[in-house]
């Protein structure tokens, strides 16, 4: 027994170790659930100002995409995250993920027609739906894991997820459009991450919602 209760207090003592010897499966769900709102933001936020001036628009406009873009999230953070309080941030979620793929492809025929309006709009509506994923992950994440855990649970799948996710997705979209030449490729690249994100919050058995 004593043996037993200085194991214990020995995880306690280190709580990283009982994260990844017995909270693996839901740190992979949480890294996966985040990895696609990383990835759409660079697609969405930052990949403009390569690709805009690839097709003929001026930097100073790929430029006030980051701006009009952030707009959108400031817009969409609050109203979604009330969704949550009603809906439960899985369900938030699952609808993120589906409205981000869809816009994924449709960003970039904003993106094409070269009008600065157009494309202001485009960048306002990006982050906006982006913020359908975002706002839930602040209360979503740290309850997939028990109190004991569960800043250090967070903290490793909130920040795997921004490598795997944010880190690579630049060199990931310069490679898909320097082969390709389109912005469809980098669309399907994100889509790929989202339903991968789609899958990780299904089998998320926290986060439904309030009775």
């Amino acid at each position: 027994l004593a043996a037993a209760e200085e194991r214990a207090d020995d995880e306690k003592a280190t709580p990283l170790a009982d994260v990844l010897r017995h909270h693996l499966k839901p740190v992979l769900l949480a890294i996966g659930t985040r990895i696609g709102s990383d990835t759409a933001f660079y697609v969405f936020a930052l990949f403009p100002m390569v690709y805009l001036p690839m097709i003929g628009v001026t930097t100073d406009v790929a430029f006030l995409v980051g701006v009009f873009s952030s707009l959108g999230q400031i817009v969409g953070t609050p109203l979604f995250g009330k969704l949550c309080d009603r809906w439960g941030t899985r369900r938030v979620l699952i609808l993120g993920a589906m409205v981000n793929i869809a816009f994924g492809f449709v960003y970039f025929v904003f993106l094409n027609t070269g009008s600065t309006p157009v494309i202001m709009l485009g960048a306002f509506l990006s982050l906006f739906c982006l913020s359908i994923l975002w706002a839930p992950l602040a209360s979503h994440l740290p309850s997939m894991f028990p109190v004991e855990v569960r800043y250090t649970a967070t903290s490793i799948g909130f920040q795997a997820a921004g490598i795997f996710g944010g880190a690579l997705a630049p060199t990931i979209c310069l490679l898909l459009l320097e082969g390709t030449s389109s912005g469809l490729s980098v669309a399907i690249y994100l889509t790929a991450v989202l339903l991968l994100a789609l899958f990780c919050t299904v089998k998320t058995k926290t986060g439904r919602a309030p009775k």
